[in-house]
């Protein structure tokens, strides 16, 4: 079997309080979002490309807090498998 390259990920040690406040409000901006934009989908469809909302505002979300905001991110570690 052939190998497709490195595997990625990055781990983010964040406060508890942070991260739930966040994932609350970023969860309901997808949901609304979701369900204003994309009336005529199939259920699958909605939830997957919600989960890809969430996703993107997420990353976005915490980038710009840490950029902008100080916010407590604790400690970010790039982990690469080969």
């Amino acid at each position: 079997m052939r190998s497709l390259g490195p595997t990625w990920a990055v781990v983010l040690t964040l406060d508890v309080h942070l991260l739930a406040a966040l994932a609350l409000a970023n969860m309901g901006f997808a949901a609304s979002a979701v369900l204003l934009l994309f009336r005529r989908r199939r259920a699958v469809d909605r939830l997957l490309i919600g989960l890809g909302v969430f996703a993107l505002v997420m990353g976005a979300s915490l980038g710009g807090m840490y950029l902008f905001a100080g916010a407590p991110i604790r400690e970010v570690q790039l982990l690469v498998f080969d």
